[in-house]
């Protein structure tokens, strides 16, 4: 398995799935199923957690660097 970087709201989601409690999200119309979401944390090599929105780090990869 790959590594994986949640970010702070998918990082509470999987607290949420911890502590018990059943979490209603939605992805491109599509509920997020619990376990699958957990199994796939849980077997993950290493869990990357930041405070920034995965949207912000997609546009932040594509950066150019215009210095050369």
């Amino acid at each position: 398995m790959n590594n994986i970087i949640l970010d702070t709201n998918a990082f509470i989601y999987l607290m949420n799935i911890e502590k018990g409690k059943k979490n209603t999200i939605c992805i491109e119309k599509r509920l997020v199923d619990d376990q699958v979401f957990y199994n796939l944390c849980r077997d993950a090599n290493h869990l990357f957690v930041t405070g920034q929105t995965l949207y912000e780090l997609f546009w932040q990869s594509k950066a150019v660097d215009h210095s050369r």
